[in-house]
């Protein structure tokens, strides 16, 4: 659940993700990120993304997706936000 509104709907945006058990986080754009235990709270949605709650839907468009085969500390994360902002624009 990402409680943070540093976006502007119908805009594009950087969403990142990192899931490292109780160290996982999620941050849109480049403000503060919402930390927890997604394990901890049953996000089995089958790769659905959801926003505002478990009944209403994100309407997205996606034009780059990175996975990264570790967790990246703040730093380098921040870093491939900045990489994904100029890339595009935003």
């Amino acid at each position: 659940y990402v409680a943070n509104t540093n976006y502007v709907a119908g805009s594009w945006n950087v969403i990142t993700a990192v899931f490292d058990g109780a160290n996982s986080r999620i941050r849109i754009g480049k403000g503060t990120a919402v930390t927890g235990n997604p394990g901890a709270t049953n996000t089995n949605t089958g790769g659905t993304i959801k926003l505002g709650g478990h009944a209403s839907f994100a309407n997205v468009s996606v034009k780059d997706v990175i996975i990264r085969n570790k967790a990246d500390d703040t730093t380098t994360e921040l870093n491939i936000i900045n990489l994904l902002y100029d890339a595009y624009g935003l």
